[in-house]
């Protein structure tokens, strides 16, 4: 009757209330103070005696419970047991005294009588906590559950953010769980001593990994990490005993990653932000160089956006296996048959996930490729590709269609065009000899992505010409901002005046002769696409300023288009501005009708 009691104890209409959590945590610590006591794990004096509680003043029981539990607290010392019983004095000052006052007498019943079922309270107690303090949504964790073997026979490492919600779902395998935290929570650590299945610790699986044997790392079959949050270390911050990371490496995901295959030898699934599987930082390349080269990881799932409160960017969920693997599936689940509308309450995610089994068969099972995509790591090495992508967003499109093809020649942007850096151009007013220039900013750009006069005047002088001479447009050249707007796209048209020049928020990009393409149109064109903004987007900084930088735009990979690609690519370039053209007369005709109206009026 586990499940009956603590329905009893903590009714529904209680979730309104602001010292919820509290109550829950209380709880928690007097079914621990229970469970203890009847196993005799408390010295005789200190176990819990639910005849007080029958017949004591009910105006002294939160100081009968202060007295219990710090005999409790004070019994041994370590930092689980410290945090199981840390803040019990906060918990009995919040919950109103009539509550705490049914909460102790009732509990004191249910265990006079045999009421509880201890070993079904750790699964029942934590999932009332996750209820309201989930740290993933249900339907991901019931994702990278069923992503797991389904014949689990071996002890399964839980570490990261959130990775101890698994618990409930992994319990009724009869299998052990290790998990460890920098600062265990209190309800974990009481699920901890009231479970004999969860051995839980103090510890950081970067920087004081917990779980050690014969003063190795404790090798693992199965493994569920969760990181939520992206983070760099400062330098020297990481000292790694265990030779597990390449020297220079700072991004936590990246080391969590590589301590999570250091500790598991086996299958496992891991939730992480996935900065370095979209950025194309020399670290994060060199690093899915060497996923793929390892062979291990078989999945990786792109989850749609929305799924955290206040988290607008993606998770990932990458998928390993105990054996080597040349075949990656790719799934990118950011689109409406995989997430629906939640029922939104402030403070609560945009979206939840939908269809999940679906990604689990096509995980499973290579054959299935409805909404996958399955790419071979020799081809993927031997591309010729040196940015190794393994986003799924790279390879399919919103709608599942293949945007970009993982074995096609592939150069990169550097080879055939030329990259010019504009620079901030002062003007001046009292010189002789002044040029007067037009300079190009983003408010110049029209809807079809072509830069339009430029309304802004700059004098130039004879010390500054140089400088002005070597930004200046000439048609065909492709602006692209790297800073502020970073990402945002220009075509310099065919009527174009000798005197635009670039603004500083631009580069240049020109057509270096002999480079293969017809036209700059086809490299304009392919950087407005689905594929080409997710490359660009992948090299543009997270601060609060967005930027990109020149070495990793040299670096950006361009696929080598066919003869007929290109003709198709310009002639459906001719297509889109005639259809802006259209919507440009339509929105002025429009203007012009509303303008008489008013003028009637």
């Amino acid at each position: 009757m586990g499940k009956e009691i603590v329905n009893a104890l903590v009714p529904d209409q209680l979730r309104k209330n602001s010292w919820y959590q509290d109550y829950l945590h209380l709880m928690g610590q007097l079914l621990a103070w229970c469970y203890l006591s009847e196993n005799g794990l408390l010295n005789k004096e200190i176990r819990f005696n639910g005849d007080i509680y029958q017949t004591a003043d009910h105006s002294l029981i939160a100081e009968i419970l202060s007295v219990g539990l710090s005999g409790v607290s004070a019994f041994k010392s370590d930092p689980v047991w410290n945090s199981a019983w840390s803040h019990y004095q906060h918990y009995l000052q919040a919950i109103p005294a009539p509550e705490l006052e049914r909460l102790a007498t009732s509990l004191a019943t249910a265990r006079r009588h045999g009421l509880i079922r201890y070993h079904e309270l750790p699964d029942i107690l934590y999932g009332k906590y996750l209820q309201v303090r989930p740290a993933l949504p249900s339907e991901v964790r019931d994702l990278v559950a069923n992503l797991l073997p389904k014949d689990l026979q071996h002890p399964v490492y839980l570490s990261g953010d959130g990775a101890f919600g698994f618990m409930p779902l992994l319990t009724g395998k009869n299998i052990q769980l290790f998990s460890e935290h920098p600062q265990p929570e209190t309800m974990h650590s009481l699920i901890a001593l009231l479970s004999s299945q969860v051995a839980l610790r103090e510890g950081d699986p970067v920087l004081n990994p917990a779980f050690l044997q014969h003063g190795r790392l404790r090798q693992f079959a199965y493994g569920v990490g969760v990181l939520l949050r992206e983070h760099s270390y400062k330098v020297n911050e990481v000292r790694d005993l265990f030779g597990r990371f390449s020297s220079g490496i700072r991004q936590k995901e990246i080391l969590f990653v590589t301590h999570m295959l250091h500790q598991c030898s086996g299958s496992m699934v891991l939730v992480i932000p996935g900065r370095f599987l979209l950025k194309n930082t020399a670290e994060s390349r060199n690093f899915r160089k060497k996923l793929i080269k390892d062979g291990r990881l078989s999945g990786v799932i792109r989850l749609p956006s929305g799924l955290l409160p206040g988290r607008a960017q993606p998770l990932f969920v990458l998928v390993f296996g105990g054996d080597t693997s040349n075949t990656i599936c790719f799934i990118n689940s950011d689109n409406d048959y995989f997430k629906s509308v939640a029922v939104k309450k402030r403070g609560e995610a945009k979206y939840r996930l939908n269809n999940s089994d679906v990604i689990v068969e096509e995980i499973r099972d290579p054959r299935n490729t409805r909404v996958s995509y399955q790419v071979n790591c020799t081809d993927l090495l031997s591309a010729g590709d040196t940015h190794f992508p393994l986003d799924p967003g790279h390879y399919l499109g919103a709608n599942r269609s293949v945007v970009f093809r993982s074995t096609g020649a592939v150069s990169v942007l550097d080879d055939g065009f030329e990259i010019i850096r504009a620079q901030a151009l002062r003007g001046a007013e009292h010189e002789q000899d002044i040029r007067v220039f037009m300079e190009v900013t983003v408010n110049d750009i029209n809807d079809a992505g072509l830069v339009e006069a430029p309304k802004r005047i700059v004098q130039i002088g004879p010390d500054r010409l140089k400088r002005a001479k070597g930004q200046t447009l000439q048609a065909g050249d492709i602006l692209l901002a790297i800073k502020g707007q970073a990402g945002k796209l220009a075509l310099v048209p065919e009527l174009c005046g000798n005197n635009w020049v670039a603004g500083q928020s631009f580069v240049i990009l020109r057509q270096k002769p002999g480079n293969g393409l017809h036209s700059p149109v086809v490299l304009f064109r392919f950087l407005k696409s689905e594929t080409g903004r997710k490359l660009i987007d992948s090299i543009r900084t997270d601060n609060n300023v967005p930027f990109i930088h020149s070495q990793d735009l040299k670096q950006l990979p361009v696929p080598c288009w066919s003869d007929l690609e290109q003709e198709q690519a310009c002639q459906a370039h001719e297509e889109v501005l005639k259809l802006y053209a259209r919507m440009k007369f339509f929105r002025e005709k429009a203007e012009l009708i509303e303008r008489a109206i008013l003028k009637e009026a």
